[in-house]
């Protein structure tokens, strides 16, 4: 007999995530500042039980200008930001 022990069944653990990234959606989310709110609310924490469950980096794209805006582990008032086309 197979049990599915996953958590969430068939969506995962992931499916907070998404759902916090709806929300913001949901809420007239579309600028910059929205995606940024999207992948705070999104981020995970260090679990020492669960090797994968962490952020280890956030990106923003912005493809009209071609610009992207880079976080490394949660440290969201330090972001790298870079040019694409130079």
């Amino acid at each position: 007999m197979y049990i599915d022990n996953r958590v969430n069944g068939i969506y995962g653990k992931g499916k907070e995530r998404y759902d916090s990234i709806m929300d913001v959606i949901n809420n007239g989310g579309n600028g910059i500042t929205d995606v940024w709110k999207a992948l705070k609310a999104s981020a995970q924490d260090p679990n020492p039980e669960d090797i994968v469950s962490n952020t280890q980096w956030s990106i923003a794209y912005d493809l009209d200008k071609l610009e992207c805006e880079i976080v490394l582990r949660r440290h969201w008032d330090d972001i790298l930001r870079f040019k694409l086309n130079e």
